[in-house]
């Protein structure tokens, strides 16, 4: 209530978003990305509608017995030393590399040592979560698995939900995509579930994901997942449609140009 216009802004916090989702792309519209944590492809952000030469300096504090890093950012305002605009938002730089490093970690597939002595009882496997260790002790990865002292070890196993995060979700967006290029369709999805199974088919570049019809009030748990390897052309926006694009791509769209262009 005591706002005015001119005043100076620092808006920080865990987003639950990092550079490559639509929530940050939006505010990097409005305000300078001062800095950016490592955590989960950086989503402890900075921001501010400040110069960027009151900008003093940056550093990530450590973790302190969290799972986030916690970040310090001092800026001096008023005179200022500095007469040097910087041209590039210096949160960028550190964003793109946290999700590059949040990319790799993740990859396309996981490998787990398992505890599968849970799945005896009756019915312990009727509700798979799509982890590494549900695969590996009631999946395909249960005949393939190799047994260990502890239960079981699979390789090449679904990612673990513990280190995956969908690249990019555009929510009643369509995707349309070239003809002729690969894709596969699966059933029974969420929007997450659909995300992650494009992050783990190293053909698939981008996915659409659309409620069944009359399921509307079912929408988180019921609907079809189109997983797309080809170029995205265009958007069609539809209510009950939700698209967006694996880590790969939305970490190269997060680094071209247009994604990282500072208003400063």
């Amino acid at each position: 209530d005591n706002g005015r216009h001119g005043d100076t802004i620092i808006f920080v916090g865990d987003f639950n978003s990092n550079l490559a989702s639509t929530l940050l792309q939006e505010l990097r519209r409005h305000l300078l990305h001062v800095y950016s944590g490592l955590v989960y492809g950086g989503v402890d952000n900075v921001f501010s509608n400040a110069e960027s030469k009151s900008i003093v300096s940056t550093e990530k504090l450590g973790k302190g017995g969290s799972d986030h890093d916690a970040i310090s950012v001092i800026f001096k305002f008023g005179q200022t030393d500095s007469q040097t605009q910087r041209r590039e938002a210096p949160g960028i730089k550190g964003a793109v590399l946290a999700l590059k490093a949040e990319k790799k970690k993740m990859g396309h597939a996981s490998t787990c040592d398992c505890d599968c002595s849970w799945n005896k009882t009756m019915h312990a496997c009727d509700k798979l979560d799509g982890s590494c260790c549900s695969f590996c002790c009631c999946g395909k990865g249960k005949v393939t698995s190799t047994p260990t002292k502890k239960g079981a070890l699979c390789k090449k196993a679904p990612i673990d939900w513990s280190v995956f995060w969908c690249g990019l979700m555009e929510n009643g967006a369509q995707y349309i995509a070239e003809p002729g290029g690969w894709s596969q369709g699966q059933d029974y999805m969420n929007p997450d579930r659909c995300c992650k199974r494009c992050q783990e088919a190293k053909e698939c570049k981008a996915w659409t994901w659309n409620v069944y019809p009359n399921q509307f009030y079912n929408a988180s748990v019921m609907g079809h997942c189109q997983l797309i390897g080809g170029k995205i052309t265009r958007r069609r926006w539809h209510e009950g449609f939700v698209s967006g694009y694996a880590a790969p791509a939305a970490t190269a769209l997060a680094e071209h140009k247009s994604y990282t262009r500072s208003p400063y």
